[in-house]
């Protein structure tokens, strides 16, 4: 139905996608909500989310909430309000990916792969491939299915939604992976997302601190200013690029703050 190119066909699943649009372009909607799709299987080497998992569900989940200490969690607790995280779909939040959008940055930063299936069958893609156009542009006339989350012994990670009130859209939201050994990042993921239409995984800011002791400040304080540096930003009607770029670093500081 989604090759039929006369039907001008749209995916429904929790719906609020297709009700943001102010003049929907959808001459007919397919409704996959009933697709067994809803789940959460999780393992020592991964966790398995069926992408039409709403939030609610997702936060009620043990192992989301253990999840690189609760990165993906806090992504998911600040989404809009409770009626809207009834509704709203893991897989659909990270294909349509708004420029407020909380979970994309987390999926992107945890090195998240999802699984497309379409007439020509079934695929896995990591998510920052997803990422390098806009996820819609790439998954075109095929839907998600699951997401893959790696579960990497020692990775634990820390994410911030920066905005006026707690439910707000983000005026920027920052994230933190780290592995450490001995009081040294063996590895550093750091991004922003809400600063740009799409997520960004800040990789030279990151690989700075790989290698440096988690006591050296110096190292610390360089890292995260060349991260708001690295950090594309477009405008916003509601703060300046300078005031984003400015709290950028706050932001990635206290997140490594408290992960040490």
């Amino acid at each position: 139905l989604l090759s039929k190119k006369e039907l001008k066909a749209k995916i429904i699943a929790g719906g609020t996608s297709i009700m943001a649009k102010d003049a929907p372009s959808a001459g007919a909607l397919i409704d996959i909500s009933k697709f067994k799709l809803n789940y959460i299987k999780g393992a020592k080497s991964n966790i398995k989310i069926g992408a039409l998992t709403t939030i609610a569900d997702l936060l009620k989940s043990k192992d989301v909430k253990k999840y690189y200490g609760g990165l993906l969690h806090d992504a998911a607790y600040f989404i809009a309000s409770t009626p809207l995280r009834n509704l709203i779909t893991v897989g659909g939040n990270i294909t349509q990916v708004y420029p407020w959008s909380d979970l994309p940055l987390a999926f992107l930063l945890a090195g998240a792969k999802v699984s497309i299936a379409g007439k020509s069958g079934k695929k896995s893609i990591p998510y920052a491939a997803l990422l390098k156009k806009h996820p819609t542009a790439i998954v075109g006339n095929s839907i998600v299915t699951d997401i893959v989350l790696p579960n990497k012994s020692g990775y634990k990670g820390g994410f911030i939604k920066f905005s006026k009130t707690n439910f707000d859209y983000a005026i920027v939201d920052v994230a933190v992976v780290v592995k450490i050994e001995n009081n040294v990042f063996k590895d550093v993921r750091m991004g922003v997302s809400a600063a740009a239409p799409l997520p960004q995984l800040l990789e030279k800011a990151s690989a700075m601190l790989k290698g440096k002791k988690t006591t050296d400040k110096e190292a610390i304080q360089a890292a995260v200013e060349a991260a708001a540096k690295e950090a594309r930003i477009t405008k916003d009607i509601r703060v300046s690029v300078d005031y984003k770029r400015d709290i950028i670093p706050a932001l990635l500081k206290r997140i490594i703050d408290r992960l040490i």
